[in-house]
């Protein structure tokens, strides 16, 4: 009699995880239009301005776009990828967090400068959870060491 209760228990964790499983991946998946991304950025600019930097000059953002999923990789095209520090981006990456359709994933940030082709100065920035497992290795259940392969495909 013991046991079925037990059982049932490990069938709703194991449901509860998988519906937290699909829901990662529908967020890591989702893209978002420019003209979304951009109002959400230019409201975190007008409460906190980028600070000036290098005398007089102060980090200028043109246009945010979205440019890959899994990781949602977001491109900030700026007038100079310099004026911006980790803090700056770190804050706007939260506001996109917090206020757009990516709230538990990981983000991956790049910072362009505007008729800048290929590469850019890029930022990856962890979610607080994973930055909490990778202090305290006891809390990452389903740690993958880097170059380690599953052998599932996505």
């Amino acid at each position: 009699m013991r046991s079925w209760p037990s059982t049932t228990r490990r069938a709703d964790s194991r449901r509860r995880l998988l519906q937290l499983a699909r829901q990662l991946h529908k967020q890591s998946s989702r893209r978002v239009s420019t003209g979304i991304l951009n109002r959400l950025i230019r409201d975190a600019i007008a409460i906190n301005p980028p600070p000036a930097r290098q005398g007089n000059r102060q980090g200028k953002v043109f246009y945010v776009t979205q440019v890959a999923v899994s990781p949602p990789t977001v491109a900030f095209v700026v007038n100079d990828p310099e004026l911006f520090d980790e803090p700056y981006v770190r804050y706007l990456t939260k506001a996109l967090r917090d206020n757009g359709p990516f709230p538990e994933v990981p983000l991956k940030v790049m910072l362009k400068a505007r008729g800048e082709g290929g590469g850019g100065k890029a930022v990856t920035v962890e979610s607080a959870e994973e930055e909490r497992a990778r202090e305290d290795p006891s809390r990452n259940f389903c740690r993958r060491n880097a170059g380690e392969s599953t052998g599932h495909h996505r």
